[in-house]
């Protein structure tokens, strides 16, 4: 069993380390090295919470997400925002609405069992294809399922750093 050894600090946009995955393997590989090691976190969420709330995106890819975006919202993002949310890092300080807050994963999220599950949702990529809508983009093939999550993986392991 590992401890969480984060120590939350006051973001900083300077203090985030630069993070780009190109397969689930390779993000994988980061977090599990980072569970294992002395690490710090340079913004407000736990390590833990981090690893949760990756794992439960990649979850919600196969078994649906529990809200939606409004139509028009959608319909903007899928036009206009599609194409960067693939290829391009994702900014941080995005503020979810207040009703999708009750779906993050507590801070005291234990990194073991977050890391534990998060290797289980990686592995179900290779069994099946996901199948679910994403709320804001619509239909995405698996291909664009994986980058989606490897852009997101990257924003938030960013504010994830070994000491």
């Amino acid at each position: 069993m590992h401890e969480d050894r984060s120590a939350n600090a006051a973001p900083a946009a300077d203090s985030r380390r630069e993070v780009e995955y190109r397969t689930l393997a390779a993000f994988l590989q980061d977090a599990e090295f980072l569970a294992t090691h002395p690490h710090k976190t340079v913004g407000n969420w736990s390590y833990g919470k981090i690893l949760q709330h990756l794992t439960d995106g990649l979850n919600r890819s196969f078994d649906g997400f529990p809200f939606r975006v409004n139509p028009l919202v959608r319909w903007v993002v899928r036009t206009f925002m599609k194409k960067k949310l693939l290829t391009q890092p994702m900014s941080a300080g995005f503020k979810l609405p207040k009703k999708w807050e009750a779906e993050l994963p507590p801070d005291s999220t234990p990194v073991d069992e977050a890391l534990e599950r998060l290797k289980q949702a990686i592995a179900r990529f290779e069994r099946e294809a996901p199948r679910a809508d994403h709320p804001a983009l619509g239909p995405l093939t698996p291909e664009e399922w994986v980058q989606l999550h490897l852009r997101h993986a990257a924003l938030h392991m960013s504010f994830v750093k070994p000491v």
